[in-house]
């Protein structure tokens, strides 16, 4: 299966979310933030997040360990910032997935997209109507399950 709005959603992250305002942080720091993130969210213990000093130029990566269960996060020295982790993150946490290459790999769908807006509302202070609008302009595929503290934000909108 082909990850049919990468490119959508990361044009719309750089534009919308302005991702490269964002400060690094601390390998504790994040660590702390994706601890409060298991427990709010009632996730098992399943999440690791671990730094790859080796590349500095390596895309964060999101992978399954079949036989810990363990979802590792890597982020590289430019991808240490709540964006990048927020993004990782909503990749573990996303149930589509597909096989590519024998690897579990989760895409950027729109149960993704909703699960990133989720997280970025609650841990980066965003404002859900603004991004699911900015979503719609930048015609991108969501769909939102989880809780909002804004009883008027939209919980679905996928294009056909």
């Amino acid at each position: 299966m082909r990850d049919f709005q990468v490119s959508k959603v990361y044009i719309w992250e750089h534009l919308v979310l302005q991702c490269q305002d964002f400060p690094n942080e601390s390998l504790k720091s994040l660590a702390t933030l994706l601890e409060c993130i298991v427990l709010d969210r009632g996730l098992k213990s399943t999440l690791l997040l671990s730094f790859d000093k080796t590349v500095t130029h390596a895309h964060c990566t999101t992978t399954f360990e079949q036989n810990t269960l363990l979802h590792r996060i890597k982020l590289p020295e430019w991808g240490r910032n709540k964006i990048v982790l927020l993004h990782e993150t909503a990749h573990a946490i996303t149930k589509e997935s597909m096989l590519s290459d024998g690897a579990l790999y989760i895409g950027h769908g729109p149960e993704f997209v909703g699960n990133y807006v989720d997280l970025l509302e609650k841990y980066a202070g965003f404002n859900s109507r603004f991004l699911c609008i900015w979503l719609d302009k930048s015609r991108i595929k969501w769909e939102r399950r989880g809780n909002t503290n804004d009883a008027s934000a939209p919980t679905e909108r996928t294009r056909r």
